[in-house]
């Protein structure tokens, strides 16, 4: 199936989009440069990279809370939230996939 790549690549962005939008929803924000240095991007049909830079390194390893909103492994808890809804996120491209297929 031809179409393979294709459904990974969608599957890899959906998963780097939701790992961007996560991480920025969790990061500890006071001037913002952390939070518009979190970037996804997809460079295979198997591979995405996520960088974020000014500091995020040092706020991901930073003992403690953020106040309520708990603490501050923003990407750690961006990786689990992307793990979990994994599964759901392949099932729903490859149904997709299929759909097309038994259409034709």
């Amino acid at each position: 199936m031809r179409d393979v790549p294709q459904t990974n690549k969608a599957i890899i962005q959906e998963a780097v989009d939701l790992f961007e939008r996560t991480a920025k929803s969790k990061v500890h924000v006071i001037t913002g440069k952390t939070k518009n240095s979190i970037r996804g991007q997809v460079v295979s049909n198997k591979q995405g990279v996520m960088d974020a830079r000014f500091g995020a390194k040092y706020e991901e390893k930073r003992p403690g809370l953020k106040g309520a909103l708990g603490p501050h492994n923003f990407m750690t808890q961006a990786l689990n939230v992307v793990s979990n809804t994994m599964p759901n996120i392949i099932k729903g491209h490859y149904d997709q996939l299929i759909r097309q297929k038994q259409s034709i």
